[in-house]
């Protein structure tokens, strides 16, 4: 009967051991997906933004006057995320708390 609650104990301590494993590796997967899809999203937006300025370079004649356009809507975008950030925040905490935490 000892040896059976000493194994039993063994193995629990195992079980609990190989449950946190699995919860770091999940936790750790999250985190590398969240990197590098917003690394990719970067580039893509990068990418997206040199594109259209070239093109409305082209469309006006100009050297300066799309990157110039395609700067101020980044920057009204940045202004408007600063200034709404509560909001966004709180939105995305919601939105996380209701996918995540069991009612």
């Amino acid at each position: 009967m000892k040896d059976d609650l000493i194994k039993y104990l063994e193995l629990q301590k195992k079980l609990y051991h190989f449950e946190a494993i699995e919860k770091i590796g999940e936790i750790r997967a999250k985190i590398l997906f969240r990197i590098f899809a917003t690394l990719f999203l970067f580039t893509f937006l990068m990418f997206m933004g040199i594109g259209t300025s070239l093109y409305l370079n082209h469309l006006f004649n100009s050297i300066y006057l799309g990157f110039t356009i395609v700067s101020s809507l980044f920057l009204i975008i940045l202004i408007l995320a600063y200034t709404f950030k509560t909001a966004i925040k709180n939105w995305m905490f919601k939105n996380y708390i209701n996918n995540h935490v069991p009612s």
